[in-house]
């Protein structure tokens, strides 16, 4: 959906690459001198595109040998796997089953010589048959993008005790391009002020299907 509420966030490296890309880097090509003179990502695509340096390495299960135990349609999310040598399925891990070239992210995983893999959505795209066998991909720093409902953020001002704490004042501001709230603490002491900005927040995936993980 084109409504202008999908984001793509970079991992740093991939941001890095991107910056190099000649076709972005001109004016005439790219619409605009903002990432030539400022260096800021423009949207593509559709897509919002920021980085992030807070995006992890995922380090892939240990599980080797698995295949599949049965067949599999095409569309069908949970795979059944046996003849593994033990070892981990971990949620994130790509995987590939031999004669189709398509990858596919593990939402649920395993720690056992045999078990039950969840794929994300739209599952299988070929028809998987018995005793296949299933290749973990290496490790990666993944880039996401995703549509804004996939997500939730809440967020408040940190609790405080009842009737008050030290501080000789303190407001709540809302930041106007993100519509994030933060509280603002002053607290004073001998030749000092101390400032806090201070937020509590929870966040939660709640739609997967619009959340996917661009490779490269």
């Amino acid at each position: 959906m084109n409504d202008g509420q999908v984001s793509l966030v970079l991992n740093t490296a991939a941001g890095a690459n991107l910056r190099k890309n000649s076709t972005l880097q001109q004016v005439n090509t790219s619409g605009g001198g903002d990432l030539l003179r400022q260096g800021v990502l423009l949207d593509l695509m559709g897509m919002a595109v920021r980085e992030s340096a807070q995006t992890g390495l995922h380090t892939k299960g240990t599980a080797t040998g698995l295949d599949a135990n049965g067949g599999e349609p095409v569309g069908e999310t949970s795979i059944v796997l046996d003849g593994g040598s033990g070892g981990s399925l971990l949620a994130g891990d790509i995987v590939t089953f031999a004669g189709d070239s398509n990858n596919y992210v593990v939402n649920t995983g395993f720690v056992a010589a045999a078990g039950t893999a969840v794929i994300g959505a739209t599952g299988l795209r070929e028809a998987l048959a018995d005793a296949t066998e299933m290749t973990i991909g290496n490790n990666y720093t993944p880039n996401i993008a995703f549509h804004r409902r996939a997500l939730e953020l809440a967020v408040r001002a940190p609790a405080v005790p009842q009737g008050g704490d030290s501080a000789d004042d303190a407001l709540t501001v809302q930041d106007p391009v993100s519509g994030l709230v933060f509280e603002v603490r002053v607290y004073k002491g001998y030749r000092k002020t101390m400032i806090e900005v201070a937020s509590a927040w929870g966040v939660k995936a709640w739609k997967s299907d619009f959340i996917a993980t661009l490779m490269g």
